[in-house]
């Protein structure tokens, strides 16, 4: 086999599998609750912010999901600039929800970017 053939063979197979992703079957809490970051697994994780609808608004990926999504605090004060770059406009939507995938670290960015693919989230930059 060339390749090229197991290189596509590979990635068709890593498709379908994306594809078959319960979305709402995967851990979930609302992003509204005042101990959402510090309830979060330490897990590394593509995750998925969901608004009412049931497409996916944005999809990310974090080694450590708490980390990722915890609120910066400098001498007491919450800095919002340093806070997850999506994080206000989730809380704009009212009832956003973050959903998790747990992959192994090594499948991270290959899992994302099928996952992108797969879903076209209209908060990720949409690549030409």
């Amino acid at each position: 086999m060339e390749p090229h053939d197991w290189f596509t063979c590979c990635i068709n197979q890593a498709r379908r599998i994306v594809a078959a992703i319960d979305l709402d079957g995967l851990p979930s809490m609302r992003i509204d609750r005042p101990e959402f970051a510090e309830s979060l697994p330490r897990v590394t994780a593509v995750y998925f912010i969901f608004g009412k609808g049931k497409k996916p608004l944005y999809i990310g990926r974090a080694t450590n999901l708490m980390q990722r999504w915890s609120l910066t605090t400098f001498a007491g004060s919450r800095t919002p600039d340093a806070d997850h770059h999506r994080l206000e406009a989730a809380l704009e939507l009212g009832n956003a929800t973050l959903r998790w995938l747990e992959v192994p670290s090594d499948e991270l960015g290959i899992t994302e970017m099928l996952l992108i693919q797969a879903y076209k989230p209209k908060w990720n930059k949409q690549r030409s």
